[in-house]
C-alpha cells in the first residue's frame, strides 16, 4: 500500500489548499506516521477477497490461479468505541481490489472417455473487482486489522456466472456426466462450480477443434455401434421369419377360412345395428318434432315472458325442415320500440332433446318440453299463434312500423320551480297513461299509479344510473305533452323517448318542482321510456290534455 507524508505547516500555519477534514487528516496521518500498518491491511484485504466462493470459484484454495491486484484504502475514519482514555481505538475505511485470473477459469460440461469437455467463463488475465470495509483496533498499542468484503446475491462473480448461461435460463448441477464407450457410467461432482483449467485436465474447450474431433470420434463410435447391432438384429431376423414362413403358410388358409366366417357373421350384425339404429333414429325423430309444432303453425310463432303477444318476439316468416329437425326465418321484437326485425335460425339437438333458438345479434334460447308446453328454464315460451290472435299481432306491427319511421321532432321542455309548479298544476287537464308498465325490462303493474293521471298523490317514485323505465299504452293516444311531476329530491339527466323515435333530455327537475313536454297535435303516443342518465324521483306522470 503506497504512503502518505506527512508534511509540517510554515509558522504553525495550513495552506488553504492542504487543507482537509478532520476524518480524512486523522486517516493520513494513522498511515503515514506509524499508524495502521499498511502491510497487515493489504494481508487482511487479501484475504478477503479470496474468501468470497459464491459457490462458484475457490479463490482462496486455487491460490496459484489467481492474484489480488490494485488494493486501494479510503481514508480512514475514527469509530466510538470504549470510554476516553481506556488505550482503545477503532477506524474504519472503505477498500477496493481487484481478482486477477493467472489462468483460464472454467467448469466441465461433460467427460468423455478421461476427457473434460469444459466451458471458459474467465481468461488469463480477467479481472473481478471487490470492495469491502476494513476495521482497525488498536488495544495498548498493538494494531488489529480485519476485512470484509461486499456482497450481495451472485456478488463479484456475478459476471462469471452470465457467462456460463444462468442468464438464459441455463442451470450448472452439482455434478456432470461421464461418458465411457460411449455410454453414461456415473457422475461426478464438482466441488466448486469453476475451477481453473489446470485442475481439469486432461481437458477440450467447448466449441474447439479438439472438442469438435472428440464429438466425431463419439460419432462414429456410436455410428459403427449402430451398424453392429443391425447387422445382429437382421440376422436374427432373417432366421426368426425363415422359422415362422412355415408356420404362416399353414396358418394363412385356417386364417382366410376364419376371416370369412368373421366378415359373414360382423356383415349380419351390422345390419341388424344399422337397422336398431334406424329405428332409434325415427323414434327420436318422432319424439323430438313436437319442438318444432309451434313453428309449423300456418299463423306464425311467438316468443313470451312476462308479456301477451303484443310485446313479445314474433314469428311471421318461418321456413320447416322436418326430416333435420331445423328452422329459419325472420322474427319481430315487440317489447321495445322501435320494433327490431331479425334473421333467426333454430335446431333441435338429437342428443340432449333441446331446441336453440338463435337470433342474429342475440343471445341464443335453449327450448325443451315441459308439461306439454315449449318452454325455457328462463321463463321464455314458445308457442303458435293463432287464428284470433294473429290480427291482433298484425296490427301492432303495422302500428309500430307507422309511429317508428316518422321523423322525428323537436319536443319542448317547461319546468317548473316549487312554487310554478304549484300554481300551475292545477290549471292542467289530465289523464291517466293506461297500459303495461317496465322497469329494468320486467313488467311492473306496481308503476300503475305513478301513470294513473293524478298530479295530488305524494307517494315518489325513483330510478338512476342509466335504469328504465316505461310504458306501451294500450292504444296510441294524442295530447298536448307529458307532465312530470317531482318529488323530494331533484332530477337530472332524463331522457324521455317517445315511440323509439322522439327524444328530449329533461336536463333537471328541482325538488318538488315540475316538467311539461309540449308535444304535436298530430303526434300519437304510443310507447314513452324514461331513461335516468342520473338521478330521477317523480310523484306522477301524465298526458296533459289541455287547460281546465
Amino acid at each position: 500500500m503506497p504512503q502518505l507524508e506527512c508534511h509540517s505547516s510554515v509558522n504553525g500555519m495550513i495552506p488553504r489548499a492542504t487543507l482537509l477534514s478532520a476524518s480524512a487528516f486523522v486517516a493520513l496521518c494513522l498511515a503515514s506516521c506509524g499508524g495502521i500498518p499498511a502491510n497487515l491491511t493489504t494481508q487482511e484485504i487479501e484475504k478477503a477477497v479470496r474468501s468470497v466462493r459464491g459457490d462458484m470459484f475457490d479463490a482462496e484454495r486455487e491460490a496459484a490461479a489467481a492474484e489480488v491486484t490494485a488494493i486501494k484504502v479510503a481514508g480512514w475514519e475514527t469509530e466510538a468505541l470504549g470510554a476516553a482514555g481506556n488505550g482503545v481505538e477503532a477506524m474504519s475505511s472503505q477498500w477496493t481490489a481487484t481478482l486477477r485470473f493467472l489462468e483460464p477459469i472454467g467448469f466441465v460440461l461433460v467427460q468423455v472417455d478421461g476427457t473434460k469437455v469444459v466451458r471458459v467463463v474467465a481468461a488469463k488475465g480477467d479481472e473481478i473487482a471487490f470492495s469491502g470495509r476494513a476495521h482497525a483496533l488498536k488495544v495498548n498499542s498493538a494494531w488489529q486489522v480485519s476485512a470484509m468484503a461486499d456482497t450481495d446475491g451472485d456478488g463479484p462473480y456475478k459476471g462469471l456466472w452470465a457467462k456460463a448461461g444462468a442468464d438464459n435460463g441455463g442451470k450448472i448441477t452439482m455434478g456432470y456426466q461421464v461418458i465411457e464407450n460411449g455410454l453414461s457410467v456415473s457422475g461426478a461432482g464438482r466441488g466448486s462450480y469453476f475451477q481453473p483449467l489446470s485442475r481439469l485436465q486432461p481437458c477440450v474447450v467447448e466449441g474447439s477443434k479438439e472438442d469438435q474431433a472428440l464429438a466425431s470420434k463419439i460419432q462414429e463410435r456410436q455410428q459403427k455401434d449402430a451398424e453392429a447391432a443391425a447387422a445382429r438384429a437382421k440376422e436374427k431376423q432373417d432366421a426368426a421369419q425363415a422359422a415362422l414362413r412355415e408356420q404362416q403358410e399353414a396358418k394363412a388358409k385356417a386364417d382366410a377360412e376364419r376371416a370369412e366366417q368373421q366378415r359373414l357373421a360382423a356383415e349380419a350384425q351390422q345390419q341388424q345395428v344399422e337397422e336398431q339404429q334406424r329405428k332409434a333414429a325415427a323414434a327420436r325423430h318422432e319424439q323430438l318434432l313436437p319442438l318444432l309444432a309451434p313453428l309449423q303453425s300456418p299463423h306464425g310463432a311467438v316468443i313470451t315472458t312476462d308479456a301477451p303477444a303484443a310485446m313479445a318476439t314474433v314469428l311471421l316468416q318461418i321456413e320447416v325442415d322436418a326430416p333435420n329437425l331445423t328452422a329459419k326465418g325472420k322474427a319481430i321484437e315487440l317489447r321495445t320500440m322501435p320494433f327490431r326485425e331479425v334473421a333467426f335460425e333454430a335446431k333441435v339437438d338429437t342428443r340432449t332433446g333441446v331446441l336453440t333458438f338463435q337470433p342474429a345479434g342475440g343471445e341464443a334460447i335453449a327450448f325443451g318440453i315441459a308439461r306439454g308446453a315449449v318452454a325455457s328454464r328462463a321463463g321464455h315460451t314458445l308457442a303458435a299463434l293463432g287464428d284470433a290472435v294473429r290480427p291482433q299481432v298484425d296490427a301492432v306491427v303495422a302500428l309500430g312500423m307507422r309511429l317508428q319511421s316518422a321523423a322525428p321532432v323537436e319536443l319542448k321542455v317547461e319546468t317548473f320551480d316549487a312554487a310554478e309548479a304549484k300554481a300551475r298544476e292545477p290549471q292542467l287537464a289530465t289523464a291517466a297513461m293506461s297500459g303495461t308498465e317496465f322497469f329494468r325490462g320486467k313488467i311492473a303493474p306496481t308503476l300503475a299509479p305513478m301513470f294513473a293521471g293524478a298530479l295530488t298523490v305524494n307517494k315518489g317514485y325513483a330510478w338512476k344510473g342509466g335504469e328504465v323505465v316505461s310504458i306501451r299504452l294500450a292504444e296510441p293516444t294524442k295530447g298536448a305533452g307529458i307532465y312530470l311531476r317531482g318529488a323530494g329530491l331533484p332530477t337530472d339527466n332524463l331522457v324521455v323517448t317517445i315511440n323509439g323515435v322522439h327524444r328530449v333530455v329533461v336536463t333537471s327537475i328541482v325538488k318538488a318542482g315540475g316538467a311539461l313536454l309540449t308535444l304535436p297535435p298530430d303526434l300519437e303516443v304510443f310507447d314513452v321510456r324514461f331513461e335516468a342518465q342520473g338521478s330521477t324521483q317523480v310523484r306522477a306522470i301524465a298526458l296533459v290534455t289541455g287547460a281546465k
